[in-house]
């Protein structure tokens, strides 16, 4: 089936969000550590990481690089991602 609205809302958010957070937060990689996949679910566990470049909730830029762990839970139909979350 075509993804709900809140899951194409979602998407949409994400494409809003995105953007201004690479150029605060600069040399954006992710690095895959581990994927599962089973009855249409696939659960991925990754790093990323960035430098700190520009003001960002009150914090002015420190050029730190950070890392952060994270996963996300995606829905697949038809070989298509219909839901995601991370």
């Amino acid at each position: 089936g075509r993804p709900s609205m809140a899951d194409r809302l979602e998407i949409h958010q994400t494409r809003e969000r995105v953007p201004p957070m690479r150029r605060v937060f600069a040399d954006w990689r992710a690095e895959e550590l581990q994927q599962l996949a089973e009855d249409g679910l696939v659960f991925t566990r990754l790093a990323t990481s960035l430098t700190h470049v520009a003001p960002f909730a009150g914090a002015e830029a420190s050029g730190r690089r950070v890392v952060l762990d994270g996963v996300s839970l995606d829905r697949v139909e038809q070989g298509r991602v219909v839901a995601h979350n991370s």
